[in-house]
């Protein structure tokens, strides 16, 4: 606004006319303007306009802040934008010659022997065809008739990895190729607790298969495998999933029920069945990383778990069976089962047993009844045919179930303390497993 006079003279007597009154901050000022006497403007004067200065107000300063930063941040998100979109230029350029080039499609740690690297399914028909052709049936001539499982050519020299299980008491021994020969082989020799075995056929002329690494496996992976399930007529049959498991501990059972070995094993839901037996559990790289050995059925509704030996394991004794004509050592994870060699069952005070259709057992007290003692075994000429353990080491046993877990945390040499009902009452009897 102008500024006046505030001052009048005490002698005007006409009282001022108020025009405008403005609030700044706290206080408040009344200001007063009159209008100048006609006489004191001449008529053909125009007063020039006197430049109005506003006074300063807060939320007028905010207004032109708000404008002046929204102003820089429009230019800052352009500039943004720009940059954005140069990278994504620039990763879609890259991206495209990696496409087009085949950049990264070769496993540069593989030594040259399988340079692909299977990536999605629609290349796994090529890694079957690559690997397919090293894969055998072996067919075996025994005693009690022929038998048959798989193998894969392990060395370009012929010589061929399989079961111990497959080949036991063979009297003759073929290999069926891929391309449909008939070649007669020779056992070089074997591991029956590993369950690993080495036969030879001379002037094969099948190349070889790329050995993995079993350690450095992971859950999940996917996996094939090949062999012969069923039949003859089968051969060649692949079937695919992945890694379920590794390092697994399987428990291996004689008929007889009592434990065989403990066997370190891969775990995998790829499907196996008879005639799988020896054959090739390979990788996407189309390495082998295990041989293909048993299925457990995990329950009556059909549940089924399959188990591979590692390759690592595999290639430890097959390498000792090659290089010295036999199996020279204690090789492999696999490690002989304690065993008492008995067969019982649980027992109940007073609750007549059936043994057979002749004899009938009612025992004196809660335990496990003997009913077998076989011969080569720990418990031979220690226990004796209807004995009722109580007692294993000093731990009750009133279970079958309950026995055989305390049997197992021993290992072959430990030697046992057994209590046990004999003609009424306890004798205590000490085996060494």
């Amino acid at each position: 606004m102008n500024e006046f006079e505030i001052e009048k003279k005490e002698e005007e007597t006409e009282a001022p006319k108020p025009e405008e009154t403005k609030e700044v901050i706290c206080e408040e000022i009344t200001i007063t303007e009159d209008p100048p006497a006609a006489e004191e403007i001449p008529a053909e004067v125009t007063p020039s306009p006197v430049e109005e200065k506003p006074l300063w107000n807060f939320a007028i300063q905010a207004e032109a802040d708000r404008k002046k930063a929204k102003k820089k941040g429009a230019v800052g998100a352009l500039v943004y934008a720009i940059i954005m979109t140069a990278l994504f230029l620039v990763c879609f350029a890259v991206l495209a010659v990696m496409l087009f080039t085949g950049y990264g499609s070769k496993d540069e740690d593989n030594g040259g022997n399988n340079q692909q690297v299977v990536v999605d399914n629609s290349s796994l028909p090529d890694l079957v065809e690559s690997v397919q052709g090293s894969v055998v049936t072996v067919k075996v001539t025994t005693a009690n008739g022929t038998g048959f499982g798989s193998g894969f050519v392990y060395t370009d020299q012929g010589h061929i990895i399989t079961n111990y299980h497959v080949i036991d008491n063979a009297k003759k021994i073929v290999v069926i190729c891929h391309d449909g020969r008939i070649l007669e082989a020779e056992l070089i020799d074997g591991d029956e607790l590993s369950d690993v075995a080495v036969i030879l056929v001379k002037n094969l002329g099948i190349p070889s298969l790329a050995v993995g690494d079993s350690d450095a496996l992971r859950v999940g992976e996917d996996v094939i495998a090949i062999g012969t399930p069923v039949d003859t007529e089968y051969a060649g049959t692949v079937t695919k999933g992945i890694i379920s498991g590794v390092k697994r501990k399987v428990r291996v059972y004689e008929q007889a029920g009592y434990l065989s070995k403990t066997m370190e094993m891969i775990q995998t839901d790829t499907t196996l069945n008879h005639g799988n037996s020896g054959g090739p559990l390979i990788n996407m790289r189309g390495e082998v990383i295990g041989i293909n050995t048993m299925k457990y059925y995990a329950s009556d509704a059909g549940d089924t778990l399959y188990f591979s030996i590692p390759i690592n394991d595999v290639v430890e004794i097959a390498d000792d069976i090659i290089a010295n004509g036999k199996y020279s050592g204690d090789k492999g994870s696999a490690s002989q089962g304690v065993q008492l060699g008995i067969s019982g069952m649980t027992a109940v005070k007073d609750e007549a047993i059936r043994i057979d259709q002749t004899t009938t057992v009612t025992p004196e007290v809660d335990g496990v009844l003997i009913v077998a003692v076989n011969e080569g075994y720990a418990a031979y000429g220690k226990l004796e045919m209807f004995d009722i353990v109580i007692s294993f080491d000093g731990v009750k046993t009133t279970t079958i179930e309950g026995l055989r877990a305390e049997l197992f945390k021993h290992k072959v040499g430990d030697t046992v303390t057994l209590e046990v009902w004999r003609d009424g009452q306890i004798v205590t009897v000490d085996i060494t497993l």
